[in-house]
């Protein structure tokens, strides 16, 4: 009906529909104009998943040559435990950094988590490569290494470590940036350690963070036996609880 009471027809029908689109189609343009790349932007975000596990290449026992003379045939081997980026968005984020800024552990036989070693953050290096800023391309999977277990250094006194004592021959390190120290390691005992991971990039809506737990048993180099090393992703909330119990 038209705005008098009565029946319209179909051509006055049309007609309105055509003046109320004639109306609205300039505010339109005009409000595309002013907030056209922002709309754009927020339809072709990035978004990014982080994704962690035992499956190769997130757990991977990696072999290198020994050091030495060149005869050696020595082989060094360590576990390197990796997170992975995966973006599953349209468009790839711009200056991507990883970053962890606190370690914690838990506690034996009772399951509350505790703070070992707090650092000055800076972004830990892309695996492969020295660069601590990189853009994440859509479905392309990107890799950081967060933690290395090798075998432990030798005494001063040159001799190779007690293999007759359990573990003692390994270590857990966790690799971390430091913006006073650089890239470097920080060595944990065996057990469980939980670290908080904070993703950022500059066309993010906003950080990812994300609680990462590993635990080891200290007794050797299997990486296909979770009963001696699993990396899983936990809750926040789980995070918070087993804080907040210590």
């Amino acid at each position: 009906m038209n705005p008098a009471g009565e029946t319209w027809t179909s051509f006055e029908t049309w007609s309105f529909a055509t003046q109320v689109v004639a109306a609205i189609g300039p505010i339109c343009l005009a409000v595309l104009a002013l907030f056209g790349d922002t709309v754009r932007q927020w339809i072709r975000r990035p978004r990014l998943v982080l994704e962690v596990g035992t499956k190769r290449p997130l757990v991977e026992l990696v072999e290198t040559p020994g050091q030495g003379n060149e005869q050696s045939s020595s082989v060094d081997k360590h576990i390197e435990v990796r997170l992975r980026l995966v973006n599953k968005g349209s468009t790839s984020t711009r200056r991507t950094r990883v970053i962890v800024e606190e370690i914690f552990r838990q506690r034996k036989n009772a399951g509350s988590l505790y703070s070992v070693h707090h650092m000055v953050p800076a972004p830990i290096p892309w695996t492969y490569e020295e660069d601590h800023e990189r853009q994440v391309s859509p479905l392309l999977p990107t890799y950081v290494a967060i933690a290395r277990i090798s075998e432990a250094m030798s005494s001063a006194s040159g001799s190779a470590p007690d293999s007759s004592k359990k573990g003692s021959q390994y270590t857990l390190n966790v690799l971390v940036g430091d913006r006073v120290a650089g890239s470097r390691t920080i060595p944990v005992k065996a057990g469980t350690v939980v670290l908080p991971v904070v993703v950022l990039a500059d066309n993010l809506s906003k950080p990812i963070k994300k609680y990462i737990e590993i635990f080891w048993d200290g007794t050797n180099l299997d990486v296909s036996d979770p009963a001696h090393l699993n990396v899983s992703l936990i809750a926040e909330t789980d995070f918070n609880a087993r804080r907040g119990s210590q």
